[in-house]
């Protein structure tokens, strides 16, 4: 059989990144090998033994797929695919994939924490400059870094000397606050990892450990055990004691009187008189120095504490109560707390309950049911005031079904709902007077001075045509200024009989051929002269109305705030004269417009005369 050499070898896929943790399966394919070739798989020089090998049909092609699990530490390495002709020497040939490996959550960035370089955590005391470094192997890259401190995130506070710095933590002037735990946390798209935790201790002087009991009530000839104890780095402390009260100075106890060991210091001090009531000082020293701030033990006679305050029902159901209170002091002893619970309507006791926290729970009792409760305080020296409150449980289920809400009504609802009530009424008799008072000003007004004067004055005869269309323009009339309108009605009369009288001569001397035109003319301005020289009102003015044979109607009316104003109407309702071509049509100049002539008569031609015997109608109206 004829030997031939590999021609070709890949690895199929993009190539793309794999995450940590996962399982992958990678195909190599080979080309031209004869007999078939040995593929072998390798990851960074260590070979790959689970893979399996498959020959195409035509026994060219070779294919063989790995299966394998990618960690953290094979990022960057290389995957290979090897194929080698087992039966010529030196025929092989392979390809090689580097690794790009992310970390997901189930593996995260792995994060290292270390103390500054050139730092001794041995060599740190207060007041020196501390930095941390966080080392992160990560891919991809980690994009944020966190500090944590005890547990809990840090922020950035310049002014209080934390300062971040890339991938470094920054603590200017360390005082006793900063010891502790400190921990950073790296980031990435695969997820978060955490570093170790180191404890920062640096060497500081002692201080008062927090939580100490630093009142003690204490009787004549009383022993009252009293603790004191610091916090410090290096913990060899030595302690001392001293006294002030205020009838003495300050004064040093001796060695005697206390004991030490570790950081804490006893002393069992025993008042006699009552200059042994007072402050008692204890400090404590170590190779840094001595602290600053002593702690401070007052004692005082012992006596019955002080009353709560501020207690309140939390919470009330229909057979339960829950109360809490404030304590207040103590009196220099152990105190317990008291609640009696009374029956508002049977006055007697239903529940008596202790504890040593002024916190109180109290079960099975009567629905719907109004409660007195009385909370105290004691201890070994008796008991302190009473604090008084009252309560009620809820009714019970069956009872708030079946009962309507009842609305209370308040003295200052009462109110409220009098005022609406009141302005309503109001309201509505303002409304009804109105009402009523609205038809008798309606009628004042139809029977007021108001009134419009409509009369008619009907000629002799009618005319049988009409043709000047500046004649059926009213004719106004300015009435009489009499100073005072006494009686409105009878001077429009007065004044229209004196108007008819005159239009009906002269309308008569037109048409009779013994009068000449000239009398006619003379006539009608003197009703005109008479009528200018008497004084007007400005408000008052008379209008006249002609009425034409073609029963046609020219009227006008100007209304005036409070004077009357009158229309005359002459009705022409039978024919006019004969009057001759030669004859002069009379003329009356209109008050209103100036320089302007209106005929009174028009030529109708010959063949008509008046009728004697047909006085003039006049009616008036008056608005």
């Amino acid at each position: 059989m004829l030997s031939m050499h590999p021609l070709s070898v890949r690895i199929l896929g993009n190539r793309e990144p794999v995450s940590a943790g996962k399982r992958y399966e990678l195909t190599c394919r080979t080309n031209g090998s004869q007999p078939q070739p040995t593929v072998m798989w390798y990851k960074h020089n260590r070979r790959l033994r689970n893979s399996k090998d498959t020959l195409s049909a035509d026994g060219n092609t070779t294919t063989s797929v790995v299966s394998f699990i990618p960690s953290s530490n094979d990022n960057g390495k290389f995957l290979t695919c090897r194929v080698e002709n087992p039966r010529m020497s030196g025929a092989v040939m392979e390809t090689a994939w580097q690794l790009d490996v992310h970390w997901y959550r189930a593996d995260p960035p792995n994060a290292t924490l270390d103390l500054g370089s050139s730092l001794i955590m041995e060599n740190l005391k207060e007041g020196d400059d501390v930095y941390f470094v966080c080392s992160i192997q990560a891919n991809p890259t980690a994009y944020r870094v966190d500090w944590k401190f005890e547990g809990r995130f840090l922020n950035q506070d310049i002014n209080a000397g934390i300062i971040f710095s890339a991938q470094s933590l920054v603590l200017q002037k360390v005082k006793r606050s900063h010891a502790g735990r400190y921990t950073c946390v790296a980031k990435n798209v695969e997820g978060d990892g955490e570093s170790n935790s180191i404890n920062l201790k640096f060497k500081h002087a002692p201080v008062c450990r927090t939580g100490l009991k630093l009142v003690y009530g204490v009787a004549k000839h009383e022993n009252a055990k009293i603790v004191c104890e610091v916090l410090a780095h290096p913990y060899v402390v030595s302690f001392k004691w001293a006294f002030n009260s205020t009838f003495s100075e300050y004064l040093d106890i001796a060695t005697s009187k206390f004991s030490s060991g570790g950081l804490q210091s006893t002393m069992n001090y025993t008042p006699v008189n009552e200059q042994d009531y007072g402050i008692l000082y204890c400090w404590a020293r170590n190779d840094i120095g001595e602290q600053r701030e002593p702690c401070n033990f007052t004692v005082i006679p012992a006596g019955p504490p002080d009353s709560l305050h501020n207690c309140t029902i939390q919470n009330y159901t229909e057979d339960a109560l829950h109360v809490e209170c404030v304590e207040g002091f103590d009196g220099g002893l152990q105190q317990y707390f008291i609640m009696e619970v009374y029956d508002s309507t049977a006055q007697e006791l239903t529940r008596n309950v202790s504890n040593l926290v002024p916190v109180f729970q109290v079960n099975d009792l009567r629905p719907n049911t109004g409660f007195m409760i009385s909370i105290y305080a004691a201890n070994s020296k008796g008991r302190g005031e009473s604090y008084a409150l009252t309560g009620s449980t809820l009714p019970s289920a069956e009872k708030r079904t079946s009962e309507r809400a009842l609305i209370t009504i308040t003295p200052i609802l009462g109110v409220l709902i009098g005022v609406v009530a009141a302005l309503v009424l109001v309201a509505v008799i303002i409304v009804i007077v109105m009402r009523l008072r609205a038809p008798d000003e309606k009628k004042h007004e139809s029977n007021g001075t108001d009134h419009v004067h409509k009369f008619e004055i009907y000629p002799k005869k009618e005319f049988q045509e009409f043709e000047n269309p500046d004649e059926k323009n009213p004719d106004v009339v300015p009435p009489e200024e009499d100073g005072v309108y006494a009686d409105v009605d009878e001077k429009v009369d007065q004044k229209l009989n004196i108007i008819n009288n005159r239009i009906y001569e002269n309308m008569t001397n037109s048409m009779n051929p013994s009068v000449n035109e000239t009398s006619f003319y003379e006539n009608v301005n003197n009703i005109k002269n008479q009528q200018q020289r008497k004084p007007r009102l400005l408000e008052d003015v008379t209008y006249a109305e002609l009425q034409l044979p073609n029963n046609q109607r020219t009227s006008s009316t100007i209304h005036r705030g409070t004077e009357p104003t009158v229309y005359a109407q002459i009705d022409h309702s039978r024919k006019a004269p004969t009057v001759s071509e030669d004859d002069q049509v009379p003329t009356a100049e209109t008050p209103l417009m100036n320089a302007h002539r209106e005929s009174t008569v028009q030529d109708y031609g010959s063949g008509h005369s008046f009728n004697d015997t047909c006085p003039p109608a006049v009616s008036s109206t008056q608005f």
